[in-house]
């Protein structure tokens, strides 16, 4: 999502940024390693990080993204 405007205090000041969201649909498996590849890689000291918990899925659609998801480890 393009052209989000943020308000947020930062060491005290009141920030007013234009920044995108992405968002990253993965597996439960692979949470911490999505989290760890997103820390190493965004010029944010402390980036906004958080899942989403589903409560109902199409039972297709999770046998697809099961099949789908790799399992890799970041490099």
């Amino acid at each position: 999502i393009e052209n989000v405007t943020s308000h947020y205090k930062w060491q005290g000041n009141l920030e007013i940024e234009k920044e995108d969201i992405l968002l990253i649909k993965t597996m439960k498996r692979n949470e911490k390693l999505v989290y760890e590849v997103i820390r190493v890689i965004h010029d944010y000291e402390t980036p906004e990080i958080i899942t989403i918990a589903i409560n109902n899925i199409d039972s297709s659609y999770l046998n697809w993204a099961n099949e789908s998801v790799v399992n890799k480890k970041y490099d």
